[in-house]
C-alpha cells in the first residue's frame, strides 16, 4: 500500500517545484539563480522547462494552488529565507491535499479506496 505521501514526493513535489521554477524565469531569474533557489541543480531546472520532470498537471492548475505557487515566486523574488520558502511550500502541499486533489490518483492505484478521507 503506497500511502498518500508517496504520491505527494513523486507527484507533486517535482510539479510544484516546475511550476515555480516556470514562474521565477518568467519573473528575470536565470536558470541558475532559480536552480539555487529551488536547491536544484541547473539541469533540474532545464528538464522542468522541457516537461521531462516534474511535469505540470491539474493540481498545479487548480486557481487556488496556482495562486499560492505565485504568492511563494514574489516572496522568493522579494529575498525571503529558505525557512519561510520552505513553510509556504509545505503549506501548498496541506492544501493539495485537504482540498482532495490527489485522491484520484491515489483512487486509480488502490479502487478499494473509494471511501477514503485520509487527506481531508
Amino acid at each position: 500500500m503506497k500511502p498518500p505521501c508517496e504520491i505527494i514526493v513523486r507527484e507533486v513535489l517535482p510539479a510544484l517545484r516546475a511550476t515555480l521554477a516556470r514562474k521565477l524565469l518568467k519573473k528575470g531569474l536565470t536558470q541558475m539563480e532559480t536552480a539555487k533557489c529551488l536547491g536544484v541543480t541547473q539541469g533540474a531546472i532545464s528538464q522542468y522547462l522541457r516537461s521531462m520532470r516534474g511535469r505540470e498537471n491539474a493540481l498545479c492548475t487548480n486557481k487556488e494552488v496556482d495562486e499560492k505557487i505565485t504568492k511563494l515566486a514574489d516572496k522568493v523574488m522579494g529575498g525571503a529565507g529558505s525557512k519561510k520558502i520552505m513553510t509556504e511550500f509545505c503549506e501548498i502541499c496541506k492544501l493539495i491535499r485537504k482540498k482532495g486533489l490527489i485522491c484520484q490518483q491515489h483512487l486509480n492505484i488502490y479502487p478499494s479506496l473509494k471511501e477514503c478521507k485520509i487527506c481531508l
